[in-house]
């Protein structure tokens, strides 16, 4: 790993690609973007850019004191912060988390990188704020009370609760005007679906030209309709190999069930929380007004959205 890290360090500044040129791939951790990657890179010219703020350690965010879901309202001037995804969105910040998926001959044949980040939802307005992208970034969403059955089952998030914590970083303000509610949570998985419910909450009015909106259900239920739309509009084939490779877990799945039907795992989450629990989750809801998603249904209400 040393090596590679070594020839990515030399032979990058000989390789121009600009940040608009990359596929910027928006999720939250847990939310689907691992399978989406992953099948979008099997007939795509891109190489997987592995999660760049997920660093606990990396120089560059704690210089910044960079939050794990940073807020940055959109017209904010933060000069640092535009260098940070100046050098990210083009691939040339290297550790072995960001190289652990692509070749050193990929990185230099590949016509773009597909950077998957799970931590940059928050700050979303304001990086398109700052970029025109030439592909329309994607934003995948997934039901919440799906994206923190997933959390609490994948071990990062195997922390002892001790209430909500507000974050110390800047522009923390969405976090402290609804301090008194978050201080009423009473669990984890009410605490996970509130971070959720906060980073999320700002994107849904984003016009379609600007972003590309997927829900990760519509993709498991009608995974040919949704891929193929998803290959035409970056210019590149659906064909049997992408079939083949949409009923595979992706390489950091910890619940798949390998069951043919979509629905059931789907609705792991309905069968995994105790009733109370999932009225808490939806008290979330309510209070932040999230409509896309409910208690009702597995699937989004999409009437209740723009896209």
């Amino acid at each position: 790993m040393e090596s590679k890290l070594l020839c990515l360090k030399l032979i990058s500044p000989l390789i121009k690609r600009p940040p608009e040129q990359s596929l910027i791939l928006f999720c939250d951790p847990r939310g689907g973007s691992t399978w989406l990657a992953e099948i979008l890179s099997k007939k795509m010219s891109c190489f997987i850019y592995w999660e760049p703020l997920a660093e606990i350690n990396n120089p560059l965010l704690k210089e910044l004191n960079f939050g794990w879901r940073q807020y940055i309202p959109i017209n904010t001037i933060w000069v640092e912060a535009k260098k940070l995804f100046d050098l990210l969105f083009s691939a040339k910040f290297f550790t072995e988390n960001t190289i652990g998926k692509f070749t050193i001959k990929q990185y230099i044949k590949s016509e773009f990188p597909l950077i998957k980040v799970c931590r940059a939802n928050h700050a979303l307005k304001w990086l398109l704020n700052q970029y025109k992208f030439k592909k329309r970034p994607i934003y995948l969403l997934r039901h919440p009370f799906a994206v923190v059955l997933s959390q609490l089952k994948q071990g990062g998030w195997d922390f002892k609760f001790e209430g909500f914590q507000i974050p110390n970083m800047p522009y923390n303000f969405p976090y402290t005007q609804h301090q008194e509610f978050l201080n009423s949570l009473g669990s984890k998985e009410e605490v996970l679906c509130a971070v959720w419910c906060i980073t999320n909450r700002d994107n849904f009015d984003i016009p379609e030209d600007k972003l590309n909106i997927l829900y990760y259900e519509n993709l498991v239920i009608d995974s040919n309709k949704y891929f193929k739309r998803i290959f035409n509009e970056y210019g590149f084939e659906f064909d049997k190999i992408i079939e083949d490779n949409i009923s595979k877990p992706s390489s950091t799945n910890v619940d798949y069930i390998g069951d043919s039907d979509s629905e059931l795992q789907l609705s792991k989450w309905q069968r995994s929380f105790t009733s109370q629990q999932v009225e808490n989750l939806q008290r979330v809801l309510n209070y932040f007004e999230i409509k896309i998603y409910s208690m009702e249904s597995i699937y989004p209400i999409l009437s209740n959205a723009k896209h």
